[in-house]
């Protein structure tokens, strides 16, 4: 029988073959006897591995004992007269691979694209019949910024951004293994990487907001002297010049380098007061500027923009005393009745001065030519706006108000004198006009008694009998009877006590504290009576307690602090009586309780989830509004956007509309919690806030990217159709937006016939290439990657990449026969 040994190349090892050859067996040979010895160099299990093959259903039949193959059975040969033994031939695994002229040196770009090659290396094995070597990168910082896309090929490639500003250098391992069995041998190398900045960052100030103060009326003046406007690029490895502006309202590119106020330097940031400022026509005493930092390229032109930041320039304009405070009339009147008491109010008086602080206080003064100008005074100012101040009149000498002396109007004249300057500025004199009224406080006599007249007794019907004649200093009225006597008939015979000057009106402060005095009732009795004062049946208030008078002497006071958002006015019923309960008198009290900033604004929003459109700038996010239970200048409210938001949102500071200040990007930032705060106008501000969640809605501004811009595959020649390779691309954008679908683009200078690929998947699938002229070459077909959404500019293209497929022949064993 013709045994015939055969060996193969196994794994395609570099092995000299051994020429073909026959070997002849007798049936019947014991077990183990040799049939042939197979002639290979090297030590067999240490060096080089042998396997045996034969052909189906005589496996069993032959043994391989190191190098010589024997009988495993004692065979009878019936018909077969030849078989046919395949030895393969292996390489003993015992060398890891060697990664040549490691550690790699490599830089990049923060804007190099992804899918860029970075670098291209090779390995060697110093095995026999190692062709293949499997490459990956291996697990450590910054690992997943790279990737080898085809394990047999040693070549990395970018899969994510780098960043220098949040690492300049990566160290990455690279690790090549002779097979991917998990006894495989490994060989290591390092990719040092350095990254490179890239002007990717905007300029930043180093401050958000620059608070500083000028004092009005300056000018020329160099604004923050000591801690000047600064900003810096943010790109470090770059660093370029930047030039200063202020920016435009209107988010334009327009550089401005001087507004109405201000110059700034464009190179230093410098900021110049150019014009003198008044304080009092500033709203709040305050200048806010938009500051900005704008890179410059390298030919020297002004770039903004894109990259561009800003600040906030808050100039708060000191007061100077160039305002002389102003009465409010030119002319007051007021009326008071003889003999009123001392400190009765004859009348109001006010004066403003626009200035602020210490200019803006001042005392009045009250003049007189008339020969008792002791008569009257003028009280302390009392404050009801920062600026406004107003006093009362009052008697000062009840003894000489007496109306019979008195018979026309007394004219004094009131000016406001400022106290805490040294100027001490005074209005232009106004005129006060009080007229003294009469009371009934003389009784009447006639004049040249006594009277005789004659009469005869038969008369009968009325007659004239005399004329008589009587005086009374007061206004009276004079009645004649059958006994003839004058009578006053405004005299009450009771004589029941009578309040003065009634009804009384009192202001007070709600900062004015438990205790203070606020008002004096005054009250008279012709018969000398002791008098007693109390709140009447009628006292109306909003709660108990809140008042108390005096019963000696009609002053009342608070017994504790009142809140005008509570009740901004109070009604009081007054009595006073002089120990008969059936003789008194009532009259009625009005407090009115002035304002002091006490409370915080209340800010709400007309929405506080609102979807914006990204890209949209100006666009109208919602309106909030203010309210603040305090009067006046403090309830007048201005909104300002928090500073750290000030350049993407803007608010009205008087309508409280919020709008989009700038085009916004939903992939960079999808939410904002926008903080609007409100301020009021009060001496010491208060202010109250709310937020509003602006989430951006997606427009179609993106188009899908390709992870990789070249995939690289390998097919066999004969072969149907069949599943190559998927691609993969990613939309940035949401939804609808960021569905992506496939295409093949038909260029003629690709292969794109030979190609299809799946519109929903990206699975690429070849067809039959049945040429084996062409074995070894590269097929190139391109594909598009494309939203069905229409995209918001005709500038925006569609993603591609390059397929590369490799064409090869098929691999058979040969026998070759011994």
């Amino acid at each position: 029988m013709q045994i015939i040994p055969a060996l193969k190349e196994s794994e395609l090892c570099d092995y000299d073959a051994i020429n073909p050859a026959i070997t002849d067996s007798y049936e019947q040979e014991p077990i183990g006897t040799i049939i042939y010895s197979i002639p290979v160099e090297g030590e067999v299990g240490t060096e080089i591995e042998l396997s045996l093959s034969v052909e189906d259903g005589h496996d069993d039949k032959f043994d391989l004992d190191i190098q010589n193959i024997t009988w495993a059975v004692v065979y009878d040969m019936e018909a077969e007269n030849t078989l046919t033994v395949i030895v393969g031939i292996a390489d003993v695994n015992e060398f890891p691979p060697v990664l040549e002229d490691s550690p790699y040196k490599v830089n990049i770009s923060e804007f190099t694209q992804l899918g860029t090659t970075v670098l291209i290396f090779g390995a060697t094995d110093e095995d026999c019949g190692i062709v293949h070597l499997y490459y990956e990168i291996n697990k450590g910082p910054g690992y997943n910024l790279f990737d080898i896309p085809s394990v047999g090929t040693p070549e990395v490639i970018l899969v994510e951004e780098v960043d220098y500003e949040e690492n300049t250098w990566f160290n990455i391992t690279l690790l090549a293994r002779d097979s991917d069995d998990d006894d495989a041998l490994t060989g290591t190398g390092e990719m040092h990487v350095s990254v490179i900045d890239g002007d990717d960052m905007r300029p930043i100030f180093g401050d958000i907001t620059y608070n500083t103060m000028v004092t009005e009326n300056d000018a020329n003046v160099l604004l923050l002297p000591e801690f000047p406007v600064n900003a810096y690029d943010q790109d470090f490895g770059i660093d370029e010049d930047l030039n200063y502006s202020f920016a435009d309202p209107e988010r334009t590119d327009d550089a401005i380098y001087e507004t109405e106020y201000f110059r700034i330097n464009d190179m230093t940031g410098e900021v110049t007061l150019i014009k003198e400022l008044d304080r009092e026509a500033l709203p709040g005493g305050t200048i806010t500027e938009v500051l900005r930092a704008a890179q410059v390229n390298s030919m020297g032109y002004h770039v903004y923009t894109y990259r561009d930041g800003y600040a906030t320039l808050v100039v708060t304009v000191l007061d100077v005393n160039d305002n002389i405070p102003n009465m409010s009339k030119p002319l007051y009147y007021g009326e008071v009745a003889e003999h009123s008491l001392q400190d009765t109010i004859v009348c109001e008086v006010s004066a403003t001065d626009i200035d602020e602080g210490e200019n803006a206080i001042f005392n009045f003064v009250l003049q007189s030519d008339f020969v008792n100008h002791n008569m009257f005074y003028i009280g302390d100012p009392i404050s009801i706006t920062p600026n406004t101040a107003v006093a009362f009149i009052r008697v000062n000498d009840s003894t000489s108000l007496d109306a019979e002396y008195i018979a026309k109007p007394i004219n004094f004249t009131v000016y406001a004198i400022e106290t805490q300057t040294s100027e001490l500025f005074r209005s232009e004199p106004s005129t006060v006009s009080i007229t003294v009224s009469d009371i009934n406080d003389n009784i009447p006599l006639f004049v040249g008694e006594p009277y005789i007249a004659s009469v005869n007794g038969d008369i009968t019907e009325e007659t004239y009998l005399i004329t008589v004649y009587m005086s009374d200093l007061s206004k009276v009225y004079v009645n004649i009877t059958d006994i003839i006597h004058a009578t006053n008939y405004t005299n009450n015979a009771s004589e029941i006590p009578v309040f003065l000057n009634d009804p009384y009106n009192a202001i007070t402060s709600e900062g004015s504290d438990a205790g203070a005095s606020i008002y004096r009732a005054m009250a008279v009795d012709v018969d000398g009576d002791d008098l007693t004062f109390t709140f009447g049946n009628g006292f109306v208030v909003t709660n108990d307690g809140i008042f108390r008078i005096s019963p000696n002497t009609g002053e009342i006071f608070l017994n504790r602090k009142l809140d005008r958002e509570n009740v901004e006015k109070h009604s009081l019923m007054l009595l006073v009586h002089d120990g008969n309960p059936d003789s008194n008198d009532t009259t009625v009290l009005s407090v009115v309780v002035t304002d002091i900033n006490d409370n915080d604004p209340v800010v709400t929003a007309l929405e506080y989830n609102v979807m914006v459109p990204e890209e949209e700038a100006g666009f109208v996010v919602t309106y909030v509004r203010a309210t603040d239970v305090d009067y006046g200048i403090n309830a007048d409210c201005t909104f300002t956007v928090v500073d750290r938001l000030v350049n993407d949102f803007a608010v009205h500071n008087i309508t409280g509309k919020v709008t989009t200040r700038r085009g916004l990007d939903r992939e960079h930032k999808e939410t904002y919690e926008v903080y609007i705060v409100a301020t009021d106008h009060g001496r010491s501000p208060r202010s109250g806030e709310t937020y509003v969640t602006v989430t951006l809605t997606d427009v179609n501004d993106n188009p899908p990217e390709f992870e990789l811009n070249t995939y690289r595959a390998t097919v066999v020649e004969y072969m149907p159709e069949i599943f190559i390779l998927s691609v993969k691309a990613n939309d940035m954008d949401a939804m609808d937006n960021a569905a992506v679908r496939y295409a093949i683009i038909p260029d003629s200078h690709t292969d794109y016939n030979l190609f299809t690929v799946d519109a929903m998947t990206g699975n690429v699938y070849f067809s039959s290439y049945e040429s084996t002229e062409n074995v070894g070459e590269n097929l190139v077909v391109m594909i598009e990657a494309y939203n069905e959404v229409q995209y918001t500019s005709d500038d925006i293209l569609n993603g591609t990449t390059t397929v590369n497929v490799t064409i090869l022949v098929i691999q058979c064993h040969l026998t070759i026969m011994i």
